[in-house]
């Protein structure tokens, strides 16, 4: 069902302002020059001026039901993916959660986080749902990267701190970056939801 819109009342507006205006020049026009515009004439005139009025809105509803209509067909694919990528995110932080208290060290968690979330194509997924769940999985696989690269220094260079980054700093921002992840699938889910049920 078509949601009235606002703007296409003004845009129906200011076109209506822009014929009459177009009308009431070439009547000026034609007065000056002595021709005496016919009755038929001015009504074929706003004829067209209304018909393409009413074509051009009807147009931007039938491309706005169609954009719905299409995202609509999309929707129980990504919810689907959603759900599919809220448990992978879920799988690789339980295994940063399993491996503390398992006695390994940070960085073996941090490499056993990025190889689950490799082997199951999280980040080609997230895509799938929208962009935004998309850009927090890159800057989550990034940071993952980043602290990967640091810890290999800390543990070369025989220091604790580098950067002001430490393993357990380290480690709870990971944590806290899937949490956040999570956090932001959900927040398209529901995006999803209220989309498809209103």
């Amino acid at each position: 069902m078509y949601k009235f819109d606002w703007r296409n009342l003004v845009l129906v507006i200011v076109l209506g302002i822009v014929s009459v205006m177009a009308f009431f020049t070439l009547i000026d026009w034609t007065i000056e020059k002595d021709n005496i515009v016919g009755i038929g004439n001015i009504v074929t005139f706003l004829g067209s001026i209304l018909g393409g009025t009413i074509t051009l809105v009807g147009v931007y509803i039938t491309i706005k039901h169609s954009e719905k209509t299409e995202q609509l067909k999309q929707t129980p694919h990504k919810l689907e993916q959603a759900e599919k990528l809220i448990l992978s995110l879920k799988i690789a932080q339980n295994h940063l959660i399993e491996e503390l208290y398992g006695g390994y060290n940070v960085s073996g968690m941090l490499y056993r986080a990025k190889d689950v979330m490799e082997k199951r194509k999280i980040l080609l997924n997230s895509i799938q749902v929208s962009s935004k769940s998309y850009y927090s999985v890159k800057n989550l696989e990034s940071n993952l990267n980043k602290y990967i690269r640091i810890s290999n220094e800390m543990k070369y260079r025989n220091k604790q701190e580098i950067d002001g980054y430490t393993l357990e700093k380290m480690y709870q921002n990971t944590f806290r970056e899937f949490e956040e992840c999570i956090t932001v699938i959900h927040s398209e889910v529901e995006k999803i939801n209220n989309f498809f049920f209103n």
